[in-house]
């Protein structure tokens, strides 16, 4: 049985999607992917909906008082707490040159995310095979929590990825990532 098909319709993509928000860290792995949802909504409504911004408050409880940590994301996600977003024009204002460069900044930093989903998504040619992933039909949702975890191993078994090259980070063993350390942080640990 299908389910109702105007829930998975994106009128960006123009195609029937699942959205899947997940957090990169800057040497490349995934340290947290959200579970799909019906890309109907767009990203701010997916952010919302899987409380995004509630989810890093609990996840940075042990910061000290006054110190923060941001999560880089698009426009969309800008009103999130803790999710750092570019800034928009309003009403035709124009962007002061302080403003134009912290949008490059983030836009540099934000890039790793696409290279994040593109690195798994050419790993795993199941995901390019749209007319076989049918949500209903097979476990959609699932797949990219399963690929995005196999994409961090191989990434560690194989010493890197364009990523790390890109932004000269270091890379965790397989031991480590598995025990949970993500070699960004000496202790970060990720329980969503």
């Amino acid at each position: 049985m299908f389910l109702d098909q105007q829930l998975f319709y994106s009128g960006h993509k123009k195609q029937h999607a699942i959205a899947h928000l997940a957090i990169v860290l800057p040497n490349g792995l995934f340290s947290a992917v959200f579970p799909g949802v019906p890309a109907s909504g767009g990203d701010a409504s997916l952010c919302i909906h899987l409380g995004l911004g509630q989810r890093l408050r609990k996840l940075l409880y042990w910061l000290p008082e006054g110190e923060s940590r941001y999560v880089y994301g698009d426009a969309a996600f800008s009103s999130q707490d803790f999710v750092l977003g570019p800034y928009k024009r309003a009403n035709g204002q124009i962007l002061t040159p302080t403003q134009k460069k912290l949008n490059q900044w983030l836009s540099k930093r934000r890039i790793v995310v696409k290279h994040g989903f593109g690195g798994v998504k050419m790993s795993f040619k199941l995901l390019g095979l749209k007319t076989s992933l049918v949500p209903g039909l097979v476990p959609v949702g699932i797949y990219m929590l399963v690929f995005s975890f196999l994409y961090n191993c191989r990434t560690c078994i194989r010493g890197g990825n364009q990523i790390l090259e890109l932004l000269g980070m270091p890379q965790p063993s397989i031991k480590a990532y598995v025990q949970g350390r993500f070699g960004v942080e000496s202790e970060i640990r990720v329980e969503i």
